[in-house]
């Protein structure tokens, strides 16, 4: 039944990209939520797919790779690759992709934490 609803919106969506209804956010939206629903049925390659196009339209969105946001979508990816056997070395460079964003973000020289982060993210943080 989720499903159902999910698929029904990202059809929208698709049909009514050009539409300022159809905002790169709510399109990563969509796409989280089918890539958790694929992974909870185990259905890791789907799962894995949907999320990536979540991290395409979150940069797409506006703030680009090196954010916050995109280490959640990259750390939903992380128990997939390790999931399958094969896939352990693609797990360990999307970890090793967090990381490397969290120090840039973090680092000490400057701001870059303040530049990257939403007005929302800071207040859950309690960044001021």
């Amino acid at each position: 039944m989720v499903r159902q609803y999910v698929s029904v919106a990202q059809w929208i969506c698709v049909k009514r990209e050009s539409s300022e209804l159809c905002t790169p956010q709510l399109l990563a939206n969509n796409h989280e939520i089918l890539g958790k629903l694929y992974l909870a049925e185990g259905d890791h390659a789907a799962g894995i797919r949907e999320l990536a196009h979540c991290a395409y339209e979150t940069c797409r969105a506006g703030r680009g790779p090196e954010q916050a946001g995109i280490t959640r979508v990259y750390g939903l990816m992380v128990p997939a690759f390790f999931a399958d056997a094969r896939e352990h070395e693609k797990g360990i460079a999307v970890g090793h992709e967090i990381l490397r964003i969290w120090r840039v973000l973090l680092r000490p020289e400057g701001d870059g934490w303040r530049q990257t982060l939403g007005e929302s993210e800071m207040a859950e943080g309690g960044a001021t």
